[in-house]
């Protein structure tokens, strides 16, 4: 009874890594753009609220953006850095092929 026990445990571990494996597949063919439109949307959700503050039309009161200052510190921290490889990447563009 032994050596049954001992396969069909095998056989479970084998299912368990083909199951994971392939949710794994799954979910990075999905998951990606997902997260990224996510991104997209925040920060545009981010810069409407920075572009009526400074119009002086706060959307949120101060107790809201309060809660959503512990979310919203390190999207700015990688939009920032976004921002100067952008712009990095724009000063180092080779313009002779337009004639410059």
């Amino acid at each position: 009874m032994a050596p049954r026990n001992a396969l069909t445990r095998a056989a479970h571990t084998a299912w368990l890594w083909l199951h994971e494996f392939t949710t794994g597949a799954a979910l990075s063919w999905v998951a990606v753009p997902m997260v990224l439109r996510r991104r997209d949307e925040t920060e545009r959700l981010f810069g409407l609220l920075m572009l009526m503050q400074a119009e002086g039309l706060p959307l949120l009161p101060p107790r809201e953006r309060l809660f959503l200052l512990p979310t919203v510190v390190p999207h700015i921290m990688t939009w920032r850095r976004r921002l100067r490889l952008w712009d990095d990447s724009l000063e180092t563009v080779d313009l002779k092929h337009i004639g410059h």
